[in-house]
């Protein structure tokens, strides 16, 4: 059978090895959201039953894709967590989860600087990785670009699948396409079951068509797209 391709890694530089110390505050305030005990007491973050495991000595923070919402990736939250080193959480955006009722986020750049308000003293607080999947990718990188323009601690890896480079222009902006030409373009890969639902269908469109705007103007030009100095794996 023919055999996957490896995944390209990019080895760190001695800069991105540059130890970070977390100041006093920082220290403090991932304390005490660790005292929250669910979720660490932001709705930007969510795992299974909200158990967190703030001794652990790295964090995987796992950003989806379009339309998806913090308990696709229980499964995967559930399996990293059993090695007693890594606690992985995932980002839980407004629109989905327990945040339905709120408005849905359009830009990657305003979902960072909206993580980091929440979370950035957890980043600071010990290393930590970046995992994207889909549209996670590019919220990712935006997440690293904020944490570098905010003098945050850089993630100490950033893992990306299942989306093109960051200069990819959309041809087709699905963000302004009707319903009908979305839930075509959603039958690679969404169950048919979810298709013929019109109410469900009528509940997720906001939230998709929202996801499709964050990936069709998160796109930069290689020229000005800033190189972060860490160590990544495609």
């Amino acid at each position: 059978p023919p055999q996957a391709p490896a995944p390209v890694t990019a080895p760190a530089t001695a800069s991105a090895r540059v130890p970070f110390r977390p100041s006093a505050r920082d220290l403090e305030a991932a304390r005490k959201m660790a005292a929250e005990k669910r979720n660490y007491g932001t709705p930007w973050l969510s795992c299974p039953m909200g158990e967190t495991r703030p001794t652990h000595k790295t964090r995987v923070f796992i950003f989806g894709h379009v339309g998806s919402g913090p308990s696709f990736f229980f499964p995967l939250v559930k399996e990293l967590n059993q090695d007693p080193a890594v606690e992985a959480l995932t980002a839980q955006l407004p629109g989905r989860g327990t945040r339905t009722k709120e408005k849905c986020l359009t830009r990657a750049s305003k979902i960072a600087e909206e993580f980091l308000d929440a979370a950035g003293c957890l980043l600071n607080e010990k290393p930590y990785i970046l995992v994207g999947h889909s549209m996670g990718c590019c919220q990712i990188y935006h997440v690293a670009l904020e944490a570098k323009k905010r003098g945050l601690r850089m993630p100490s890896h950033m893992i990306l699948s299942s989306r093109p480079a960051i200069d990819w222009v959309y041809t087709k902006p699905y963000h302004k396409a009707t319903d009908e030409v979305i839930r075509e373009f959603m039958k690679d890969g969404t169950p048919q079951a979810i298709l013929d639902n019109a109410e469900m269908m009528a509940m997720l469109m906001p939230t998709i068509r929202a996801d499709h705007e964050v990936c069709e103007t998160a796109g930069l030009p290689l020229s000005e797209a800033p190189v972060l100095d860490v160590p990544f794996t495609v």
